[in-house]
């Protein structure tokens, strides 16, 4: 009688080790997505269940930054063409109201001019101290213009911007409340700001609804960037605001100047603040948006993502350059 090999029992994987590998993959997923999470978060209906999920959402794009999660979906993006952005896919597939047409038009104008405003030439041993904030435009703006500071050898600078924030929507991030807490612990002679990314969306008021683009969304808008602006130079700061650059969506332009026109018009009525113009910086020779643009060497360089409005180093470099000159000629006894 020949003896046959008994078969080994197969052994099994604990329902926990497996239901562990299905948690770890859905996380690093979401890592990898948190844009379209995010994308998907914002187009939601106004209401708890927006908010909620720009909540979650929201911080779960600043972990996947951080860590750079984010880079390949954003390379992919940019090879494919696809949008990355809010904004323009939501211009493009809601009704819009006809545009209201700016209050100002000019988009060469220079920085509003400063009159009284007390400056001081800043060293090494006492740098200018500088405050950055802002929605995820300033994600690599923000670091551009640190990066300045710290070539100059006399500008202490700190970048502290939110994704998916703005002046529209308090009940995801509130600027004015978190800048008047954050002021006195910072002590910033200089905050250099950029909004409006995210800030076309309607908005309640008193428990209505205003449609965005709206004249009565623009009265809105406006008494969001005046307070803004107030809280921002309440304790003597100077503020350099940054106007919106074109974008890659014609209707996003439009409204993009709109929010520019409400900037120009605030910060000429407060001598502590300046706007920095980006529109014509951002053009080509024939005044139209171009994700390409020729370089300080001559060269075409990619200058704004796949999404046609976040900028990559290079154009983040490009602007900062700009908002940096800008501060030397205001701070410097030249």
């Amino acid at each position: 009688m020949i003896d046959r090999p008994r078969l080994q029992p197969r052994r099994r994987s604990p329902a926990g080790h497996a239901l562990l590998v299905v948690v770890i993959a859905l996380g690093l997923g979401s890592l990898l997505n948190a844009q379209a999470l995010e994308r998907a978060a914002n187009s939601l209906p106004y209401g708890p269940t927006r908010s909620v999920a720009v909540a979650i959402t929201g911080p779960l794009g600043s972990i996947s930054s951080f860590f750079l999660f984010d880079r390949p979906r954003r390379a992919l993006d940019t090879l494919l063409g696809r949008s990355t952005t809010t904004e323009p896919a939501a211009d493009v597939a809601s009704p819009d109201p006809d545009p209201v047409e700016p209050s100002s038009t000019t988009t060469t104008a220079g920085p509003t001019p400063i009159e009284g405003f007390g400056f001081r030439s800043p060293t090494a041993e006492e740098p200018l101290k500088v405050w950055i904030i802002g929605d995820s435009l300033m994600e690599l703006l923000g670091p551009s213009i640190v990066n300045e500071g710290e070539d100059s050898g006399v500008v202490d600078a700190e970048v502290d911007f939110q994704f998916v924030s703005g002046l529209t929507r308090r009940d995801f991030f509130d600027w004015p409340a978190y800048a008047a807490e954050q002021l006195p612990l910072v002590q910033p002679e200089v905050i250099i700001a950029m909004f409006g990314g995210n800030d076309g969306q309607d908005a309640s008021v008193e428990g209505v609804i205003v449609e965005r683009w709206t004249p009565e969304w623009i009265e809105f808008y406006r008494s969001r960037v005046a307070e803004a602006m107030d809280t921002f130079t309440s304790e003597g700061s100077k503020l350099y605001w940054i106007a919106l650059p074109i974008m890659a969506s014609d209707l996003f332009s439009e409204h993009v100047e709109l929010m520019n026109g409400v900037y120009r018009e605030e910060a000429s009525t407060r001598p502590s603040v300046s706007i920095i113009e980006s529109w014509d910086l951002f053009s080509d020779e024939s005044g139209q948006y171009s994700a390409y643009l020729t370089n300080e060497a001559g060269n075409l360089e990619l200058m704004r993502y796949g999404d046609g409005v976040h900028f990559t180093w290079a154009g983040a470099r490009r602007l900062a350059a700009v908002i940096f000159e800008q501060m030397r000629k205001d701070w410097s006894e030249e």
